[in-house]
């Protein structure tokens, strides 16, 4: 295989593979000449015994960097006994520097009848040389990481594997390498799943971590462990479903600081107001974005050296109730259930330095003013339909809830958003359909760092939405949306009242495009300070008095393989 490229040619996407700059050892090498990768193997197949590989492959940069690296591939099976390797050395020139690149993975196995055993082992040494060939330079590192199993055939229904091994690390000192830190892993896994049990697993580790030189890496001794369990399964034929994931464990959290960096306008999250003019780019001045079009700015979380003891658990779940899975026919009481419909999802990440009562280990305690919390990611959410199938109407009532938290290097900042909705749906015409959305939400947000990005705010609104659709092709719909916000008295107490009249056409032409537009009109009465962090979540990035809002969105395909998207927005 061969592969030329220009020094000239921009390519629009990476075409080579995540790990081509790490495995060449060209991080810090300048790719700005004419390049060349060309590539010879060999190899030997037998049906019996498996396979084996022998390849060399040459890069070149022009007056930049040569590199040479041989590689061997092998998958062997000699009646019980087997093995895996996957192992390569490299060997490269760039400008006043040299490196050698020695590396394998591999796996030697018995099978018994009951069993396996055997002994996973993996090693990589990179040392980099200057003018001085002796002596090695930055970026010179080794491991070896080693691990002994027995597990159980695949073919038997309770899987079971037991494992356990040493990881060495080796860092640059003095111009050698020197042995830094050694770890000791343990682990077990085991796994019921079948028939009967669609998903049912669960694993278990324990790490040392031991330091041989504290002035080779930042790292403190600890010892760790990690818990895991998936769980999945359907009952009541179908009726009901679930799937589970929970998780915990102990480590090191890093204290973290954050920055924002601009980005094109409308590939970023977050938007920057100067409210005190004075043209500096405080922390307290970016906002999440409210429109697309205007966020211009991502968040860069920079971790610190700073560490502190944690103890972490996960847990993801799901679930969905459907009684006409079984009552679809029934009538009475049973007919009657058989309309209703369930679906409910909890998420939790959290992280405490609490390892009493339990703390550890509760992922249900999600309340970012815990001040035993260090950092939190949850949300849930339960929505129950009356009639969702139904052609003529349905009812709905939703509940979601977002919490996060963050450890920051000097506090924490925490954000909450709670919502509650009802939504009724009639469809009175085959043209006509006429909803309501009320509802009821809380947010609130804290923060140590930085200043006026504390509040709590109470909401109420509702939104009657009327749509119609006299074919496939074209669909109108207009709306009136009343929300009133409240900031806590204690906070402040500002109030915002915003009153929008708003109406969105779309028009769809099969296999050619679809054009939409859409326009809203909203009035905004507000007591506050409008150029604040405060401001800009109670007024949602608008002004008081009138605004307008619109946008045009155009779509066409010009061929199988091209569509052309035109969009604008204005307010």
């Amino acid at each position: 295989d061969n592969e030329w490229r220009s020094k000239d040619f921009p390519f629009v996407e990476r075409y080579r593979p995540v790990e081509f700059e790490r495995d060449g050892n060209i991080t810090t090498v300048p790719q700005d000449g004419d390049q060349l990768l060309s590539q010879a193997s060999v190899g030997l197949f037998d049906s019996k015994n498996g396979t084996a590989t022998l390849s060399s492959s040459l890069f070149h940069i022009d007056q930049r960097y040569d590199g040479l690296r041989q590689a061997l591939q092998g998958v062997m099976r000699f009646g019980r006994f087997s093995v895996n390797l996957d192992g390569s050395l490299l060997n490269t020139s760039a400008d006043t520097t040299s490196s050698d690149f020695l590396r394998h993975k591999a796996q030697v196995a018995w099978r018994f009848k009951p069993f396996t055993i055997g002994v996973n082992d993996e090693h990589e040494r990179n040392i980099f040389h200057d003018a001085a060939p002796s002596v090695l330079a930055l970026g010179s590192y080794q491991f070896q990481d080693w691990e002994a199993f027995v597990q159980s055939p695949d073919s038997v229904k309770a899987k079971l594997r037991f494992g356990a091994g040493q990881r060495y690390d080796k860092a640059l000192r003095g111009g050698l390498l020197a042995p830094s830190t050694e770890a000791t892993n343990y682990n077990a896994t085991i796994d019921l799943s079948g028939a009967k049990v669609r998903k049912l697993s669960a694993t278990f580790s324990y790490r040392q971590l031991r330091i041989i030189d504290s002035t080779l890496t930042t790292q403190p001794a600890e010892d760790t462990y990690l818990a895991r369990l998936d769980h999945a399964h359907s009952a009541w034929k179908g009726a009901f479903s679930w799937d589970m994931f929970y998780e915990f464990g102990s480590g090191l959290e890093q204290k973290s600081e954050y920055i924002y960096v601009q980005v094109p306008a409308g590939q970023g999250t977050y938007v920057w107001h100067d409210y005190n003019g004075d043209g500096v780019k405080d922390l307290n001045e970016f906002e999440l974005a409210n429109f697309d079009y205007e966020a211009d700015y991502i968040r860069v979380f920079v971790p610190t050296t700073e560490t502190v003891r944690v103890f972490s658990n996960q847990l993801s779940a799901s679930g969905e109730l459907r009684p006409s899975a079984v009552w679809r026919e029934a009538k009475g009481v049973r007919g009657f259930l058989s309309r209703f419909n369930d679906v409910a999802s909890f998420r939790s990440d959290r992280k405490t330095g609490d390892n009493e009562n339990g703390s550890a280990f509760n992922p249900f305690s999600i309340d970012p003013l815990d001040t035993s919390l260090i950092a939190l990611n949850g949300s849930s959410r339960n929505t129950i339909y009356f009639d969702r199938s139904s052609r003529t109407w349905s009812l709905d009532h939703t509940y979601q809830s977002d919490r996060s938290k963050s450890l920051l290097l000097n506090g924490s900042e925490s954000r909450l958003r709670e919502s509650n909705l009802i939504h009724m749906r009639w469809n009175t015409t085959n043209q006509w359909t006429f909803e309501l959305q009320v509802g009821t939400a809380r947010s609130a947000s804290t923060s140590d760092l930085t200043l006026g990005q504390t509040w709590s705010i109470a909401e109420r609104s509702g939104t009657p939405k009327l749509t119609w659709q006299p074919n496939t092709r074209l669909r109108g719909t207009f709306f009136v949306t009343y929300v009133d916000k409240q900031n806590l008295e204690e906070l402040g107490g500002e109030e915002a009242e915003v009153r929008t009249l708003g109406a969105e056409f779309r028009f769809n032409s099969s296999g050619k495009g679809s054009l939409q537009l859409t326009a809203n009109l909203v009035n905004i009465s507000y007591n506050g300070v409008v150029d604040s962090s405060l401001g800009t979540e109670m007024l949602s990035g608008l002004k008081p008095g009138t605004n307008a809002t619109w946008s045009a969105t155009l779509q066409r395909r010009l061929s199988d393989h091209l569509q052309v998207d035109l969009t604008d927005n204005g307010r």
